[in-house]
């Protein structure tokens, strides 16, 4: 069986019986309460009485009857959430094992607010599933299919007009939410190192292209490759505040070029795209995005999920080395043997520029001579680097 083979989806609809208050009718201090057991107890309950029928599918019958039973046990435990997605392996019977990602859809709107907290109402809502090979890692690609998935909401109406329009949809699913990656690391080719290192020092790219499709899957493979969720997560790990300028700073345009949010940033950087021909203005690049770039590069160019391996495999090496930085820098304050460390450090890494970068962002939560360590740090980086 090929890998094309091999990826399935599956659309369901879901109707369930809910309280118009939003929580069967408790108390007010019932809906105060925090415990993971007990909020998954009221979804059980909730999630007793419920019907999963198919929209669409390109499973056989027998499959498609083993994935149903899944999700509706999953469903019945109260252990599917809508607005993140999760990833499973699945036993589909006839030596088929596959990975599951399943996503719960429910609309915005589905409000049913009025004075009677025992009334109930019928709730229409989906659940979305993507399946294939486990050497795919649909776990890697979490995030894109959690906005894939989303995507989806708007063509599900009340009647159903677009089945045919949800099928295709459905379809390109690996397509649009996994080999992009690839696809943007083809189109790059040499010039990958100078999109990677935008992505990691919090560059701002405009993209000039008529081509909108290549367009997005420019921004996303950018965002993909950004430090924003690696950081943020470091940042709570150290108790500080989330730290909006480590988002990953994009220009993003619709369809017809209107550009539809900014983020600040320092540097900007110009991409034209004008068929195969690539140019950047303002771009930078460095010894560890030419790494980077070479290891993508050399792998295989039709396994997405080896790519996201090594660019998640990357940054975390850029946050290892910034956690080293600020730990030098640290010990600076009252060791020059660290300061000259730090110097070492920072000219072997091949990332200097980058690491300084995002230190100083984070220097005000640092001492007075913390900083001063990291002026003289920069001085010196400077000064090697002119000479």
């Amino acid at each position: 069986m090929t890998e094309t083979e091999s990826r399935y989806f599956a659309l369901y609809t879901y109707h369930t019986n809910r309280s118009t208050t939003g929580n069967g009718g408790s108390t007010v201090s019932d809906e105060k309460e925090k415990e993971v057991s007990d909020f998954l107890q009221r979804e059980a309950r909730f999630n007793s009485d419920f019907s999963l029928s198919v929209i669409t599918t390109n499973l056989k019958a027998e499959l498609e009857t083993t994935l149903r039973g899944f999700i509706a046990t999953r469903l019945s435990k109260g252990t599917v959430f809508s607005g993140i997605g999760d990833v499973t392996d699945i036993d589909l019977g006839r030596d088929e094992s596959l990975q599951c990602y399943y996503y719960h859809l429910r609309q915005a709107n589905d409000d049913h607010v009025t004075d009677d907290v025992s009334s109930m109402y019928t709730s229409e809502e989906y659940v979305v599933c993507f399946l294939a090979a486990p050497e795919e890692s649909l776990d890697l690609f979490r995030v894109d299919l959690d906005s894939y998935s989303e995507d989806l909401l708007p063509m599900l109406d009340s009647e159903m007009k677009e089945v045919n329009q949800v099928q295709v949809y459905l379809s390109r699913w690996h397509q649009e939410s996994v080999q992009y990656i690839t696809r943007c690391i083809n189109k790059l080719n040499k010039q990958l190192s100078i999109l990677l290192h935008e992505a990691i020092s919090n560059s701002k790219l405009e993209v000039e292209s008529d081509d909108s499709v290549t367009k997005s899957e420019i921004i996303k493979f950018m965002h993909c490759c950004s430090l924003s969720d690696l950081l943020q997560q470091a940042n709570n790990r150290d108790g500080g505040q989330q730290d909006t300028s480590s988002e990953p700073s994009l220009i993003d345009f619709d369809e017809s070029g209107s550009k539809l949010f900014e983020v600040k940033s320092e540097n900007v950087v110009k991409m034209c795209i004008k068929g195969d021909v690539i140019t950047f203005q303002n771009s930078v690049q460095n010894d560890f995005c030419q790494e980077w770039m070479h290891t993508l590069l050399d792998g295989p160019n039709d396994k997405p999920a080896y790519s996201r391996q090594v660019i998640e495999s990357y940054k975390l090496r850029v946050i290892q080395d910034m956690n080293l930085l600020k730990r030098l820098v640290r010990q600076a304050e009252s060791d020059h043997y660290a300061l000259y460390r730090a110097f070492i450090f920072l000219r072997k890494c091949g990332n200097c520029e980058v690491l300084l970068k995002h230190t100083n962002i984070d220097c005000s939560a640092m001492s007075e001579d913390a900083n001063h360590v990291l002026n003289i740090l920069q001085e010196f980086v400077m000064q090697d680097t002119s000479s």
